[in-house]
């Protein structure tokens, strides 16, 4: 396949893929000397998946990592998609499953939860 191929299938699946990933990164982290940034971090993503899971009533929102598992007869392969949400750096990501929840809902939620627990 030529650039243009996977590019054209890149750009389909942002308005069709079965998942949509939430991304946030720290501003200017080099400039911050903060020991706890790592832990802030995780603390802050992980409050916000169970303030989502509350929502799951009706339909699952947040991606479980258990579709993206290839396995065979012979093998078991974890390729990386397990591991939700994920640490990146100084960025956080989580997955939902696309058409779920609303993207101004999941801010909110976010903005709300790094308030809740004094999150610059």
């Amino acid at each position: 396949m030529s650039y243009n191929e996977y590019n054209d299938m890149f750009l389909k699946c942002q308005d069709s893929g079965p998942y949509k990933m939430y991304t946030y990164d720290v501003i200017d982290s080099k400039k911050i000397k903060d020991s706890n940034i790592t832990t802030n971090l995780y603390n802050l993503i992980f409050l916000v998946m169970d303030k989502i899971r509350l929502m799951e009533e009706e339909h699952k929102i947040l991606y479980d990592g258990n579709d993206l598992v290839y396995r065979d007869v012979h093998t078991f392969i974890n390729d990386g998609n397990l591991r939700e949400p994920m640490l990146l750096g100084d960025a956080v990501a989580f997955t939902v499953y696309r058409d779920t929840i609303d993207d101004e809902v999941v801010d909110f939620i976010f903005e709300s939860s790094k308030e809740e627990l004094g999150i610059n």
